[in-house]
């Protein structure tokens, strides 16, 4: 995935980002690195160069499912013995936490490094975005975040 925004920032964690296509040495190199590895892992990029390794489940997953690859559900099938394909997410697809990308949209726009038309159209919803814990089907963590940030104000 390409980070398009970041919280905090400007070297945060991933708000907004994009999946892109397979870099097919990056993926080479990191499974020789891995070598028997066995489980879900996220791996930051700068440019050529590794930032970070997690190995365990990380907060943008939900990107992953998104786009067409349900990483949990694959791991759990190898886990019971059962045959699991090679996939590849297709690129394109959105992702944001969006209490951080509103706090990086806030913060550009109140010191003038982002236009209020910018700020908006940062914040505008996208066709086919993943979200970290806001769901309109389980709307209790984004409550409970309103609810905190309201009291803290």
């Amino acid at each position: 995935m390409q980070y398009l925004r970041t919280w905090p920032t400007p070297c945060g964690t991933s708000c907004a980002s994009v999946t892109v296509e397979v870099d097919e040495g990056r993926e080479r190199r990191l499974t020789e690195l891995l070598g028997a590895y066995d489980g879900l892992f996220q791996a930051q990029f700068v440019g050529n160069c590794i930032i970070d390794l997690n190995l365990r489940v990380y907060g943008s997953l939900p990107l992953s499912v998104a786009s067409g690859v349900n990483l949990v559900g694959m791991y759990c099938d190898l886990l019971r013995g059962q045959p699991v394909s090679r996939r590849r997410g297709t690129p394109g697809v959105r992702y944001r936490w969006m209490e951080g990308d509103v706090r990086h949209v806030w913060q550009k726009w109140r010191t003038r490094d982002m236009s209020t038309y910018g700020a908006v159209r940062a914040l505008a919803p996208r066709w086919r975005t993943a979200h970290s814990v806001v769901s309109l089907s389980d709307p209790g963590p984004l409550l409970s975040r309103i609810r905190y940030g309201l009291s803290h104000i």
